[in-house]
């Protein structure tokens, strides 16, 4: 399971990077709250990768029911 959340932590990121938008609003957070962009990067990739593993739970939770 942590190498699940690593690699959607990962994954994460780079959309992150990748998204110019996205990118530019955790820029506005980063100076509004006066921390390191990688900061900011890093918690908002967290979050999508906790999001990621719950729902990869859930999924699993409804396919051992199932069987």
């Amino acid at each position: 399971m942590e190498n699940f959340f690593d690699e959607a932590a990962i994954s994460a990121m780079n959309a992150i990077i990748s998204n110019k938008q996205l990118y530019a609003d955790l820029q506005s957070i980063a100076i509004s709250d006066k921390v390191a962009m990688n900061t900011v990067i890093a918690e908002r990739a967290f979050d999508i990768a906790k999001a990621m593993l719950d729902e990869h739970n859930k999924r699993c939770t409804k396919e051992i029911k199932v069987y």
